[in-house]
C-alpha cells in the first residue's frame, strides 16, 4: 500500500495557533505594538468647573455692586438737591397798595359884580350956581330859582351874567337859588358837572325848571 502524505496539521497548527493566540492576547487586553500607554486625558476637571462658575458668579456680583453704587448716588443727588431747594427761604413779594385818590370837592365860585363908578361932579363953566347930577342907581337884581328835570341832571349850575354877576352852586335835590342876580342883561344858565349842556337865558326874579335834551338846554 502507499504511504499517505505527511500531514500539514503541525505547521498550520502552529501557525493557526499563533494567529489565534495573538488576536486572543491582543483581545484580552495583552500588550501590542500599537497599544498607547497611560490614561487618555479628559475635557477638564471637576475643579476647573468649579473655578469657571465661581469667576461668573464673581463677575455677576461685581455688575450688581456697580449698579448699586448707581442708584445710590442717584438718589443721593436727589435728596441733596431736594434739601437745598427746602433750606431756600421764600421771600413774599408784597403787592402795591394802591389807594384811591380822593375827589376834590366842588367849590362854589361866586363872583361879585363891582361897584358903580362914582359920579364926576362937572365943573360950571358960568357964574350961576350948578350943582352936580344924582349918583345912577343900580340896576335891578332878583332871585333865580332853577330846577332840572329828567336825565341827566347836573351836579352843578352856573349863572353868567358877564361882569355884573357870575355865580356857580351845587344842585340839592336838582335844584338851586341864586340871589342878587340882574333882571336885566345878557345871564346863561350854564349846567355843569358830568354833562354837555348848551347855555339857556335867565332873568332875575325868575323861576326856571330846566332840561337838558341831548346837547341843548331848554328852560322855561
Amino acid at each position: 500500500m502507499p504511504t499517505p502524505p505527511p500531514s500539514s496539521g503541525g505547521p498550520s497548527g502552529i501557525g493557526m495557533g499563533g494567529a489565534s493566540q495573538i488576536g486572543v492576547g491582543a483581545a484580552s487586553g495583552g500588550a501590542t505594538p500599537f497599544q498607547v500607554g497611560g490614561n487618555v486625558p479628559t475635557q477638564g476637571t471637576a475643579e476647573e468647573s468649579r473655578m469657571q462658575s465661581a469667576r461668573v458668579f464673581a463677575i455677576i456680583l461685581a455688575a450688581m455692586a456697580m449698579v448699586f453704587l448707581a442708584v445710590l448716588g442717584a438718589v443721593g443727588i436727589l435728596w441733596w438737591k431736594w434739601s437745598e431747594d427746602q433750606k431756600a427761604p421764600e421771600v413774599a413779594v408784597a403787592a402795591p397798595m394802591v389807594t384811591p385818590k380822593a375827589e376834590a370837592p366842588e367849590v362854589e365860585e361866586t363872583y361879585e359884580a363891582p361897584p358903580p363908578p362914582k359920579p364926576v361932579a362937572k365943573k360950571s363953566s358960568g357964574g350961576g350956581g350948578g350943582g352936580s347930577p344924582p349918583p345912577s342907581r343900580p340896576s335891578a337884581t332878583g332871585t333865580v330859582n332853577i330846577t332840572f328835570t329828567g336825565s341827566p341832571i347836573p351836579s352843578s349850575v352856573e349863572i353868567d351874567c358877564g361882569s355884573a354877576f357870575r355865580e356857580k352852586k351845587t344842585l340839592s335835590g336838582g335844584s338851586a337859588i341864586f340871589s342878587g342876580v340882574p333882571t336885566s342883561g345878557d345871564c346863561k344858565a350854564i349846567p355843569k358837572g358830568g354833562v354837555v349842556g348848551s347855555k339857556a337865558p335867565v332873568r332875575g326874579g325868575g323861576s326856571y325848571t330846566c332840561s337838558i335834551q341831548g346837547t341843548t338846554t331848554v328852560c322855561k
